[in-house]
């Protein structure tokens, strides 16, 4: 009888015994596991700050900049004419008809329509909101380094103290669309340019 007891007992406590290992094992490598982020973050953070510009090697890159928004028309009347002039800063040719756009005022898309940066093509393409594409960015095939381009919103549309965003997309030869580029904000005030990221109270 005692023989079968202990057998039992002996029977139990490797599982036991095992079960609490497995337990602390499992313990340990959690607490592992966090030191081992909290450590990565901080040293993420540290990178961050001491090293700026690694965040614009992750950002969309501001290839078309905004370079001016005009408030006076052509009479140089104020009128807020809300002529936006887009820069190629990069230093690649784009196909410009593979390209469209979409233009936000203080972080909201403004109702316009930009399906083609082609001057030629853009002319009889439905583009509610955008009355006018120029310049030597949309005429030809290509929008080349240094190039400007100019689109003209209907009036009122930006005001000084107003941020503006142009997004650029790119659209492949089989038509799908893909955000590749952005204009930074730039912010308005008065007629005179400001540099984009610029916040001015």
């Amino acid at each position: 009888m005692f023989r079968n007891i202990f057998q039992g007992m002996n029977d139990k406590l490797p599982s036991v015994f095992s079960q609490r290992f497995d337990e602390a094992t499992s313990s340990v490598i959690a607490v592992m596991l966090m030191v081992v982020i909290v450590v990565s973050l901080a040293a993420l953070m540290f990178l961050l700050i001491r090293y700026p510009d690694l965040v614009s090697m992750f950002s969309i890159p501001s290839i078309f900049t905004i370079t001016a928004v005009y408030h006076l028309d052509e009479h140089n009347s104020l009128n807020y004419d809300s002529r936006l002039i887009l820069t190629h800063t990069g230093n690649k040719r784009y196909e410009n008809d593979k390209l469209w756009a979409e233009i936000f005022k203080n972080g909201v898309k403004i109702n316009c329509i930009i399906d083609t940066m082609n001057g030629g093509h853009f002319i009889p393409t439905h583009h509610n909101g955008v009355e006018r594409m120029w310049g030597p960015g949309c005429s030809g095939q290509y929008w080349d380094p240094g190039e400007l381009l100019g689109l003209d919103l209907p009036d009122g549309t930006f005001r000084p103290g107003d941020e503006v965003r142009v997004d650029i997309y790119s659209r492949d030869n089989e038509g799908s669309r893909s955000l590749v580029y952005d204009s930074g904000t730039f912010k308005l005030v008065g007629e005179q340019p400001v540099s984009r990221n610029t916040r001015i109270a």
